[in-house]
């Protein structure tokens, strides 16, 4: 396990047992694939496709890809 890797663990982890938190969310540009490589690693789910509010709807990052975790 790489260190990216261990810190979204002890993310999720610190999500779910220390704030009891019921699910987390990441989220990344589709063509960000080692994030998304990640969020699969650790267990996350792929949710939906978004368009980021903060940005125009033809900017090339505009486009979002969700992943969730529900907490076991």
């Amino acid at each position: 396990m790489d260190m990216q890797q261990k810190v979204r663990w002890l993310g999720l982890d610190f999500g779910f047992n220390i704030l009891n938190l019921n699910q987390i969310v990441s989220f990344t540009v589709p063509t960000n694939t080692r994030s998304i490589r990640v969020m699969a690693k650790i267990g996350m789910k792929f949710d939906s496709h978004f368009k980021y509010p903060k940005l125009s709807s033809d900017h090339h990052l505009s486009q979002h890809v969700m992943y969730k975790k529900y907490k076991d």
